[in-house]
């Protein structure tokens, strides 16, 4: 309920009123009290807790991760190279192609 100046209003719609601004008020400020104080604690946690079993998990699979990044490695060049050789190949198939390559690799500036 909005209380518009000018409006007669009752004692008891006033006092409906403060009370619900005043709950509002009071629970904003609990809500950021302890959202600061929840967030601080989960904070703790992660860094007392959770990081240190994190990096656990990490060493003790250190090798399947650095045999895994490689593995990837290698399909991302072998990749690449596939797709070179497919523009090559494909440019090889045009006589203008073939000429403009011999000339530039074997051109000395």
């Amino acid at each position: 309920m909005d209380i518009k100046i000018g409006e007669l209003v009752s004692t008891e719609e006033v006092k409906k009123k403060i009370k619900s601004f005043v709950e509002e008020e009071m629970a904003d400020k609990v809500k950021w009290a302890l959202g600061d104080s929840i967030g601080e604690q989960v904070d703790k946690f992660m860094k007392e807790e959770i990081v240190p079993e994190i990096i656990k998990e990490l060493k003790k699979n250190k090798t399947k991760i650095i045999e895994q990044l490689e593995n990837m490695i290698i399909k991302l060049v072998s990749e690449l190279a596939e797709s070179m050789i497919a523009i090559v190949t494909k440019n090889i198939e045009e006589p203008y192609h073939v000429k403009d390559m011999v000339k530039k690799l074997f051109d000395i500036y």
